[in-house]
């Protein structure tokens, strides 16, 4: 329980750090979205391995899906996943198809001015 704690804590803490990074980024206007649409879209891969991958029942499973449905409980909404590429995850170009990525990725100045 414990680890899951952490583990939610960094993972919000990245998503938050990640949106300052961005001019584009705002988070009000995400989080007013996602409240109004009593929904937050989240995009995760599904074939990250213990991160987030299809289980058995085709479902998708894994530490960065149980993060991200925590983050919804947290807010009171329903949750949708999404499963782009990686490629158009990591090119920053979402257009509002998602409100969130969860992931892990090194930083890197590149992927900063994207993010």
């Amino acid at each position: 329980m414990n680890n899951h704690v952490t583990t939610v804590v960094v993972a919000v803490s990245m998503a938050v750090a990640s949106m300052s990074l961005s001019a584009k980024a705002c988070a009000g206007e995400v989080l007013d979205r996602v409240l109004a649409a009593q929904t937050l879209t989240v995009a995760v891969g599904s074939d990250w391995g213990a991160l987030s991958h299809l289980n058995d029942q085709h479902e998708l499973d894994g530490d960065d899906v149980e993060v991200a449905k925590g983050i919804a409980d947290y807010l009171g909404v329903k949750i949708k996943f999404v499963t782009p590429g990686w490629d158009i995850i990591q090119a920053g170009q979402w257009g509002g198809r998602w409100d969130m990525a969860m992931g892990q990725m090194t930083p890197t100045n590149d992927r900063a001015k994207k993010f």
